[in-house]
């Protein structure tokens, strides 16, 4: 982690909140497009934590999810293979429980930007990352995330108005940042 010091998050909300929302269509994603927003600041030497999701397919056909740990690089199984027949959802809850784990020490770090890779159908519910995204945003720290189209009016309950919403292009992110 880098020990130079950081000067204040910038923030155009009065009450200190800054929350960027990249926002796709259902079946779309913005996991590259995350990764490398975070890579181009890191570039930068800009302090970047929180979590990134990287998804593909197992042999069978399945969907393989993982969660990468911006700060340290590890990975985290957030799914698991139910077989090549299987049509329920293959989120694995322990690999949930882990990331949230990972996040909360990205909080607790107070980097300039945390991302998390995305409010999905678990937090939509009212599970998966939600305790996490709550707390981050009540910690003042700048946050960036993906939104499906299908959990947005889930996600403006939680956020209550809160956030700016995000063309999900490299130029929207870049410009996000520098304006805020």
């Amino acid at each position: 982690m880098n020990s130079r010091p950081r000067p204040a998050a910038r923030s155009t909300r009065p009450d200190g909140l800054f929350l960027g929302v990249v926002t796709y269509p259902e079946g779309g994603d913005v996991e590259e497009l995350l990764a490398r927003f975070a890579d181009s600041l890191l570039g930068q030497e800009v302090a970047v934590g929180g979590l990134l999701q990287r998804s593909s397919r197992e042999a069978n056909g399945r969907p393989r999810m993982e969660m990468i740990d911006i700060a340290s690089g590890e990975t985290i199984l957030i799914s698991q293979n139910l077989g090549g027949k299987s049509s329920a959802c293959c989120v694995d809850l322990t690999g949930v429980a882990d990331a949230s784990g990972y996040l909360r020490r990205a909080i607790a770090a107070r980097p300039d930007l945390l991302i998390i890779n995305k409010f999905s159908g678990l937090e939509a519910k009212g599970g998966g990352l939600r305790a996490e995204f709550l707390e981050a945003l009540a910690s003042g720290l700048p946050v960036l995330t993906g939104l499906s189209e299908r959990n947005r009016a889930a996600f403006e309950e939680m956020a209550q108005g809160m956030g700016r919403y995000l063309e999900a292009t490299d130029q929207a992110l870049a410009d996000w940042w520098e304006k805020r």
